[in-house]
């Protein structure tokens, strides 16, 4: 064997190494213990070993501008450690978004379109084995809260389980939900562009699953990530149909989506309480006031990204709100986030992330990164999504993924094409 032959071989068991690194990677990022974070470094050093072997051409990344709008951004966190009192915090809160350009150079032009697909369904099927786990887990403490027996179906009490599955699962809910809902956008945009008639078996699977996934986040009944999926899916589902002349099919996607959410809403008791009751919104009145008032005193530069929690705590005992003393709460809202911690500046460059993805998406007719971006975007308007791992990871993930992973420059629409 030449020495070029045996260089090809190593490249190409180098590079199924990585591929299965990044399934590895997906399949971990719901899982609650830290297999992802080991994954992660693996991965780092392995792209640091194969750049030295000029195995991977990740130079070009650099001429995306995609890739510098991340980086901008990445760049205005680090600025707001100089004004930060408290730098350790600062940095866990940079460390925690450096994930998004990160993860955009370990996936840089690494997977075929197929393997982009199957790092999807790695994803989804942790999510699913998962949500599996969390049902399991809930139903066996109901059980012995029933005295060592499970109620009749109609008569189980579904508000325990919608409040306290999430909390069982260690996952808080609201991103709990959001996961769920990415899957649903996963499976509901392959049941679109799957035949019915050629490819049947694939359909029925991503029919189960978008079932599935629908009803286990109605369960969630968490309100923002719940509707915004609905909507998001429903809006681009009717925009697919029109631009193919499906017109029956609008009509069917209008009635599927009015008559699931009314269903929903009839059936699911704690989602119909949280909606009625408006829980939590008085709550996130004084957070947004708290975090308005910083704003207005620290419009430039903010109070620091390490000091936003106790700025926030401050005001919290001049409203008066004891909860969010105790809990040390964060603003629920990541856009007044942003602008209380990293001044003005920092909320209008979170808002220009957004948007430049929504039309990156469009354009590249990335029907998945659109929907997701819009109902992540949606979220963080109740939810502080990038003040957590939980939330930063995935929006990382599925960026880095859908814009940067495929080596071809092919849209997203490829399954719809396959068929033909």
């Amino acid at each position: 064997m030449n020495l070029g032959k045996a260089y090809s071989q190593g490249e190409d068991k180098l590079s199924s190494i990585y591929i299965l690194l990044l399934y590895l990677y997906a399949f971990s990022l719901p899982l609650r213990f830290n297999l992802k974070g080991i994954l992660l470094l693996v991965l780092i050093g392995l792209f640091l070993w194969r750049s030295f072997q000029k195995q991977v051409h990740w130079r070009s990344i650099f001429q995306n501008a995609t890739f510098r709008i991340l980086s901008a951004y990445l760049l205005l966190c680090g600025i707001s450690m100089l004004v930060s009192a408290s730098p350790q915090k600062a940095v866990r809160f940079v460390t925690l978004q450096a994930m998004l350009p990160v993860l955009t150079v370990l996936f840089y032009r690494q997977l075929s379109r197929r393997q982009v697909h199957n790092t999807l369904f790695a994803f989804t099927f942790s999510c699913f084995l998962l949500s599996l786990h969390s049902l399991y887990v809930i139903g066996m403490e109901y059980s012995r809260e029933e005295v060592g027996r499970l109620a009749p179906f109609p008569n189980i009490d579904w508000n325990y389980i919608s409040h306290f599955m999430p909390h069982r699962a260690d996952f808080h809910a609201p991103y709990y939900s959001f996961y769920i809902g990415v899957c649903l956008i996963i499976h509901s945009y392959f049941l679109f562009n799957t035949s019915f008639i050629r490819q049947r078996k694939d359909f029925f699977l991503h029919l189960f699953l978008f079932l599935y996934f629908f009803a286990f986040q109605a369960l969630l009944a968490s309100r923002t990530a719940l509707v915004a999926t609905v909507f998001f899916m429903a809006l681009v589902a009717l925009y697919l149909s029109v631009r193919a002349g499906k017109y029956v099919l609008v009509l069917a996607v209008i009635l599927v989506t009015v008559s699931s959410s009314l269903l929903v809403y009839q059936n699911v008791s704690y989602l119909k309480k949280k909606i009625s009751t408006g829980t939590g919104v008085s709550q996130r009145e004084i957070m947004w006031r708290s975090a308005i008032d910083l704003i207005g005193e620290h419009p430039m530069l903010g109070t620091g990204t390490g000091d936003i929690e106790e700025a926030l705590v401050t005001k919290y005992r001049q409203y008066h709100f004891q909860e969010g003393v105790d809990v040390r709460l964060d603003a629920h809202n990541q856009y007044l986030m942003h602008g209380a911690s990293m001044g003005l500046m920092g909320a209008f460059m979170l808002l220009l992330l957004f948007l430049h993805l929504l039309l990156k998406a469009y354009h590249t007719k990335d029907y998945i990164l659109f929907t997701v971006v819009a109902v992540f975007a949606i979220c963080c308007i109740t939810e502080s999504m990038l003040q957590r791992r939980d939330g930063t990871l995935l929006f990382a993930f599925m960026a880095a993924l859908l814009l940067f992973a495929p080596k071809e420059h092919i849209s997203s629409a490829t399954p719809a094409a396959s068929k033909s």
